[in-house]
Formats: C-alpha cells, structure tokens, sequence
C-alpha cells in the first residue's frame, strides 16, 4: 500500500505542471475581434489534486486549459478566427458564452500509472485504459451540434459521464489517443450556436500537445463559422449573415 501511495504522490506532484498547456495562437489579434461580447465565465474548474491529478476521480488526466493558458484572449481567438473565416460576422452581433477547451489523456496515463507499479496494479489499470482496445476510427475531428445527455452506457466514457466537459465516447475514438474535446456557446444576431468538437491526436512529446490544441481549437471555429454560412444560405430574409454576394463556406485547416 505504501508503494501505492507513494507512486501516486510523485505522480501526481510531478505532474502537476506538466499538465499545463500554453496556447499562442498565430496570426490572431485582438482587435479582430472587438465586435464580440465577452459573456463568458471565469474558470470553474476544480484544483489539481482533486480532479485531473487524482486517480480516483472520474477528471484524472483531464486537464482544463485556463484562461491564463491563452494568449491572446479566448474571446480574440474566437472572434479573430471566426472573422478570417466569414468576414461578414463582424458586422453583426456576436455574442460568446462559453469557449471551454479540454485535453482529454486519461487512458494514455492509467497505462502509464500501471505501468509503474506492477502486479495486480498493472492489470488493474491497464484494464481501465482498455476501454476502446481495437478502436479504429477514421474522424480525427468531430463535430456535435447541440449535444445533449448521451445514451452512451457510463463504462464507455471516458472522462465524468454527463458533466459536459471533457469526457467523451470511448467507442467513436482510436485506442492510445489523446482527445481534444472543445466547446463552444454563441450567439450571431441572437441565433444560438451550440458545438462540442472532438479531436483525436498521438502526440510525441509536449509541444506537440500544444500544437494538437490549437489545431483543434482552429478547427472548432472553422466549424462554428460553417454553420454560420449554412445559416445565411437558408435565411431568406438575412437576419444572419450579409446581404451582399454569398461568401465561400470555410475549410478545415490546421495552422
């Protein structure tokens, strides 16, 4: 027991920093984005020890990037890239909500946790991290509009079943990847957009996490400016969007 404890602590303790992902976003300002409202929220995330750094908790590995993780803002981020994107929502209402990002690597550390202590611990552990073991799945990037209650059965999320945060479904991701689960909350002209986006990635050292997150956060508003111009393609009337010539649908693209 005292091998137990004593791997968890230096786990959890060494850890702690590591966890921490600064996203620079390239090629984003914020004067781009002064014609978004900021409503969002001040992080509510539970500390360390509690929630990502505590195996026993349903949050383990779960690291919720902050907002002193961001550089610029969140709200310019968004609004930068969602200008890049469609240019015609800086002259509307746009109003942010929620811009939550989550980087999802419970499975990859349960593996490494057992690993470390052996023996019964390491089939233990390593039973827990064969959740979605023989998973292949071609999406790298998923996109959800509206999501609600999954009816997913709770030993196929990975992550704490129905917080809507980072948990996600085991059997829609390829086994040993980390996850990029990233929400976003809106509103253009006072039409509700609502998206939870899932980015599956293998990185191989820690700037590749952050790389893997900013390119899920760029894809996630890429996505979020599609639904847009879809939008403006059905409205007859233009209460979203502009009134001139139609303007290209985005791409997906990485940095």
């Amino acid at each position: 027991m005292m091998r137990l404890v004593s791997v968890l602590v230096v786990a959890g303790i060494s850890g702690c920093s590591s966890l921490k992902n600064n996203v620079v976003m390239p090629n984003v300002s914020a004067p781009q984005a002064e014609y978004v409202l900021d409503h969002t929220t001040s992080d509510d995330y539970p500390s360390y020890m509690v929630a990502e750094g505590n195996i026993y908790s349903c949050r383990y590995g779960i690291h919720h990037q902050s907002l002193a993780e961001f550089s610029p803002s969140k709200v310019a981020i968004f609004g930068s890239i969602l200008r890049q994107q469609l240019p015609s929502a800086a002259q509307h209402r746009v109003v942010l909500t929620r811009f939550d990002v989550y980087h999802n690597q419970q499975l990859k550390l349960l593996r490494m946790t057992g690993s470390a202590l052996g023996g019964v611990f390491e089939i233990y552990f390593t039973e827990r991290a064969s959740v979605n073991d023989g998973v292949f799945s071609s999406e790298k990037f998923q996109v959800e509009r509206n999501p609600g209650s999954s009816s997913t059965s709770a030993e196929k999320i990975v992550g704490c079943d129905q917080a809507f945060e980072g948990e996600y479904d085991a059997s829609q991701i390829s086994a040993f990847h980390d996850v990029v689960v990233t929400w976003l909350v809106f509103s253009v002209d006072s039409v509700d957009y609502k998206l939870r986006t899932f980015y599956q990635f293998l990185p191989a050292s820690k700037p590749d996490i952050a790389i893997g997150i900013e390119d899920a956060i760029r894809m996630s508003i890429q996505a979020a400016a599609m639904l847009v111009d879809a939008d403006i393609s059905k409205s007859s009337n233009h209460t979203v969007g502009s009134s001139g010539p139609k303007e290209k649908a985005p791409v997906f693209s990485k940095r």
